[in-house]
């Protein structure tokens, strides 16, 4: 990643660019400087606005066929033709041969849309030598190759950061899970460790404690025969 961001830097920031520091670095062809328009360009202009009308022809086209179909009564006449003897297959075959004219004018629209456009991708060349020339034209060119260069470079970095990212997560998810696992297996282990010393000391004390109130206790007032428990002339 740090690579290929050092390789397209300064693409790249153009398009970290504010809008309007970037409209002021786009190279502007005066309204002065700008040549006549080229037979080319007239060309492609006129072929554009023909795909066009194809378009606008083909859209017609489809309406009037969807309203020729609304206007049927499909199950009413499979009902008549059923009842007439005649098949399913001959009646979907009658149906459908109603809008052969609509599928002609279609195939001929089609057709002629694929003529228009081939003859856009010859021009479009064409137009796109002529205005190579201009050297103004060529450097506004340079200047949005560039930028489209520093687009894509950034996309595909975003891209590998997110791919990046999701492959350490999950790969760091194989050792953190298990290791998670056992810092709570090892907590429980020690907290039920801890119950059971607790236990065990508790239960010493209170036996401790209970002996220490067994013990006998002597006579109230002394020992017999005196404070260590000797008869008086008897030697110790």
């Amino acid at each position: 990643l740090s690579t290929k961001r050092k390789k397209e830097g300064d693409s790249m920031e153009l398009v970290l660019l504010p809008k309007a520091t970037l409209q002021q670095k786009v190279p502007q062809v005066s309204s002065e400087a700008k040549e006549p328009e080229t037979a080319e360009a007239t060309e492609l202009k006129a072929d554009l606005a023909k795909l066009n009308q194809i378009i606008e022809a083909r859209g017609k086209i489809i309406d009037l066929a969807e309203k020729k179909l609304e206007g049927q009564e499909v199950e009413t006449q499979l009902l008549e033709d059923e009842a007439k003897g005649v098949t399913l297959e001959e009646s979907k075959t009658t149906l459908i041969s109603q809008f052969d004219v609509y599928f002609e004018k279609l195939k001929k629209v089609d057709k002629l849309q694929q003529d228009v456009l081939e003859g856009i991708d010859a021009k479009n060349e064409a137009w796109k030598k002529s205005v190579s020339s201009n050297p103004k034209m060529a450097a506004r060119s340079e200047f949005f190759g560039k930028l489209n260069v520093g687009l894509e470079a950034h996309e595909s970095l975003a891209t590998n950061l997110v791919q990046g990212l999701r492959f350490y997560g999950d790969v760091m998810s194989e050792y953190l899970n298990p290791l998670r696992q056992q810092v709570r297996d090892f907590v429980v282990a020690r907290e039920h460790e801890k119950k059971m010393y607790m236990d065990q000391i508790t239960r010493a004390i209170a036996s401790q404690t209970g002996t220490d109130t067994k013990k006998p206790q002597g006579p109230p007032g002394g020992a017999p025969g005196g404070m260590y428990g000797y008869q008086e002339g008897t030697p110790p």
